[in-house]
């Protein structure tokens, strides 16, 4: 394509939505693929450099319904872009815009944005009156009118919302994970919004891990959390009161953490929690081997997708581990720092507590399925 053709494809996406010309102009600038762009955040840009670190995977288990979900890119690569300064410009301007309504730079609201959509907004550039073939304008009378029903659109799904009463927020988060968040057991339950009976089995399909050291015990976390709760449950991550810039329990004291553990205990997960008891001339290196066996070995028997692992800097011993221990299915496995995966701090949360006492663990024992217990 010449730079008059980027230029027409672009200015036709603006037709579409404004949304549409961000993400063509992304692909053309970055290179990102389109399952890239679904899943770029307004926070994946600061100060002109963009951040690609992954993509919106469309997964079928069993007979279910196709759902998408985070994954690593299509090379597994994580780059970081230098934006030019109109890219940068148009990024701010929608931002200030949409960011109310949800993260996502190319959708609105909280869930996450299939990639099928940017693929339907290149297939539609054509049929855009921006469009232009061999310089000269396509607009006509019919083109026009698509015009303006594209910008009315445009213009009604940028309309800001209707002022919000004090509360509602955290109203609606706290009734929407109620509704949500599937027995323990399997067996129905009453919603206590609407009476109605929920039976829904948990089906966890990605799981996050953090680890603790608590004298001779060396504890790893894992929670685990089906593929439709990832954005609520982030969400309302980014929204519990924290002393930092991220949830670590080390960090917070006491009143503060009974506050934060009350609150994960409501969002829609299941955890479990590997104890290796240390004897001496067991180093921290074993432990954590030992440690990882058992959780790979749990997750899939959980028929787990995707495995997240704090990163520590240096994970590629963790990487060999793994890839040892895991059978030919999946878990797919990644290393994320709690800053880029706010999941990371729900198992810092657990795994912390797990340590702590009985006292702490009673605060999250409704979301514990199993505590394995390893002696080397």
């Amino acid at each position: 394509m010449t730079v008059d053709d980027v230029r027409a494809v672009m200015a036709a996406g603006a037709s579409i939505d404004a949304g549409a010309e961000l993400a063509l102009r992304i692909a053309a600038v970055a290179g990102a693929r389109r399952a890239e762009l679904a899943s770029l955040r307004w926070t994946d840009e600061k100060d002109g450099q963009l951040l690609i670190d992954s993509a919106i995977d469309i997964t079928k288990r069993g007979e279910g319904s196709p759902e998408p979900r985070e994954a690593a890119t299509k090379t597994a690569n994580v780059r970081t872009v230098t934006l030019d300064a109109d890219t940068v410009k148009m990024i701010d301007n929608l931002r200030r815009v949409r960011a109310a309504y949800g993260p996502w730079m190319c959708g609105l609201g909280p869930d996450l944005v299939s990639p099928d959509r940017i693929s339907w907004w290149w297939s539609e550039r054509d049929r855009c009156p921006a469009s232009t073939r061999n310089g000269a304008s396509t607009t006509s009378a019919t083109g026009r009118q698509r015009l303006r029903s594209a910008r009315a659109t445009t213009s009604a799904r940028c309309r800001p919302p209707r002022p919000r009463q004090s509360g509602d927020d955290a109203a609606c988060l706290r009734a929407c994970i109620r509704r949500r968040r599937p027995s323990s057991s399997g067996r129905p339950r009453r919603d206590p919004e609407g009476g109605c009976q929920v039976s829904r089995r948990f089906r966890p399909t990605d799981a996050f891990v953090d680890e603790s050291i608590r004298g001779q015990r060396y504890l790893m976390g894992c929670v685990l959390i089906e593929a439709r709760d990832l954005t609520a449950a982030r969400a309302a991550i980014g929204a519990l009161p924290t002393r930092g810039r991220r949830l670590h329990f080390n960090n917070e004291v006491d009143a503060q953490k009974r506050i934060l553990l009350a609150s994960i205990a409501e969002l829609p997960v299941r955890a479990f929690v590997v104890v290796c008891h240390r004897r001496h001339g067991i180093t921290e290196f074993v432990a954590r081997e030992a440690c990882l066996a058992a959780l790979v070995s749990e997750v899939q028997s959980q028929r787990v997708d995707r495995l997240v692992l704090e990163s520590r800097q240096d994970d590629r011993k963790d990487s060999r581990i793994i890839s040892k221990l895991r059978q030919s299915e999946p878990p797919l496995f990644e290393h994320r720092t709690a800053r880029r995966e706010p999941m990371l701090g729900i198992a810092d949360g657990i795994t912390w507590a797990a340590g702590a006492g009985a006292n702490w663990q009673a605060l999250f024992e409704p979301l514990v399925q199993r505590v394995i217990e390893l002696r080397p």
